[in-house]
């Protein structure tokens, strides 16, 4: 099953086709192996895509924005401490 991703200017930037994901060349350029050089962008659409694959939703489908609303928050909570102070 084939999902075309977001759409950028007219241009696809991402999509999954038989259980792989696929992201336009000019977001990816090769030899970055420093997770922390790969752009904001290329991290956002390698998630987006990723999520349509697991969840099988299609863009602008409320599984999928419960999806990665659920991920935002587990990974907030997974990466942060709540100071004392705002604990009633």
């Amino acid at each position: 099953m084939a999902r075309r991703a977001g759409v950028d200017a007219g241009l696809g930037v991402g999509y999954y086709l038989d259980d792989v994901v696929y992201i336009n060349a000019d977001l990816a350029p090769a030899g970055v192996a420093d997770v922390d050089k790969l752009s904001n962008r290329l991290l956002k659409v390698a998630l987006e895509e990723v999520a349509h694959y697991v969840t099988g939703a299609t863009d602008n489908s409320r599984d999928f924005q419960d999806f990665l609303l659920n991920l935002s928050v587990k990974l907030s909570r997974a990466n942060s401490t709540v100071p004392t102070e705002l604990c009633v």
